[in-house]
């Protein structure tokens, strides 16, 4: 037997035998991560090092590479901090937050609020508008989702065929999420629901009245403005108008949907 193949069985053997962690300790293979409570409290940690965070329920291990901690969690790591997406559970899930407004505290939060800095607010308030417990500077807020739809910034975006006019035409009436959050054109800005305004007219005797717009106004005329009057009629015929003896109506225009909880990626 030649020294190549003997070397080659003596690596082969032992390698057949790793089938329990006692044999990797065995050979000395066994390596075991410095649980910690709080990452960000380890004095000078080098590049390349790993460690296992126990705090809470956020029980992760986390490598520290050039741009900070990176969490190492099965397919965890692959996504970017500040990520949005549809979930179907009721409870966050590690290394998740839920899109709800909330403020957070920018210490500890690092990653995240690199990605989306106050583009959902700065933090001052919470998601229902009270004040929070953080100061300006100190803090932001995730972004808040709930029973809303998504919509990509419009940007430069403009819509055929005249390439001109942008995809969303309010892009200048958009708002703040929350305090200090991004307006108009930026990610994280807001409006709220709206029906393309819809015009038209009726034939009527001018003469004897008029009717402007899509439909009428009241009883009174003097409440709302045009009303049309049938010619030879010595009063006012109010025309009125109900969309839901024709189709499916409510409070708010929307497509069919189903509810899920947004969550976003710390």
């Amino acid at each position: 037997m030649n020294k190549k193949l003997l070397i080659m069985l003596l690596f082969a053997v032992p390698a057949l035998g790793f089938k329990y962690k006692e044999d990797l300790t065995a050979m000395g293979l066994k390596f075991v991560a410095p649980t910690i409570m709080d990452r960000n409290s380890v004095f000078q940690p080098e590049e390349g090092e790993i460690i296992y965070e126990a705090a809470g329920n956020d029980r992760r291990f986390y490598g520290k590479t050039d741009v900070g901690w990176v969490p190492l969690s099965a397919g965890e790591s692959i996504l970017p901090p500040g990520i949005i997406l549809p979930y179907g559970g009721e409870s966050e899930p590690p290394g998740f937050y839920f899109a709800d407004g909330r403020a957070l505290p920018i210490a500890g939060n690092e990653a995240l609020y690199d990605a989306i800095k106050e583009a959902f607010g700065n933090g001052t308030r919470n998601a229902d508008g009270t004040l929070s417990s953080y100061a300006a500077g100190d803090a932001f807020n995730l972004p808040d989702l709930r029973g809303r739809f998504l919509r990509g910034v419009n940007g430069s975006a403009t819509e055929l065929p005249s390439l001109t006019a942008p995809r969303d035409p309010a892009i200048n009436d958009r708002v703040a999420s929350n305090v200090g959050g991004f307006e108009d054109n930026r990610v994280g800005s807001v409006q709220t629901d709206a029906l393309q305004n819809i015009t038209g007219g009726f034939g009527v005797d001018r003469s004897a009245g008029s009717l402007d717009g899509a439909f009428f106004q009241g009883n009174n005329p003097t409440a709302g403005g045009n009303t049309a009057q049938l010619s030879g009629a010595s009063t006012t015929s109010a025309l009125r108008f109900d969309a839901s003896r024709v189709a499916r109506t409510s409070s708010e225009t929307r497509p069919k949907n189903v509810y899920v909880n947004y969550i976003i990626k710390r």
